[in-house]
C-alpha cells in the first residue's frame, strides 16, 4: 500500500516539472521567435536605407550624364 502512494507521489511531481518545464520551453521559443523577428525588422529596414542611396547615386549620375 506504501508503494502504491509513493508510486501516485512520484507520477504527480513528475508530471509538475514536466510541465513547469514544457512552459519553460515554450517561454524560451517565444523569445527567441519575438528576437528573431525584431532581427528581420532591422535588416529591412537596413535594406530599404540602402536602396534608397543606391537611388539616390543613380540619380545624381544620371544628372551628371545629362550634362
Amino acid at each position: 500500500m506504501k508503494d502504491i502512494k509513493k508510486l501516485k507521489i512520484c507520477i504527480i511531481i513528475s508530471t509538475v516539472i514536466i510541465f513547469i518545464w514544457l512552459g519553460v520551453l515554450t517561454l524560451l521559443v517565444v523569445d527567441h521567435a519575438n528576437y528573431t523577428e525584431e532581427l528581420n525588422k532591422s535588416e529591412a529596414e537596413m535594406h530599404s536605407f540602402m536602396i534608397g542611396e543606391i537611388n539616390r547615386l543613380h540619380e545624381r549620375v544620371e544628372i551628371l550624364e545629362n550634362k
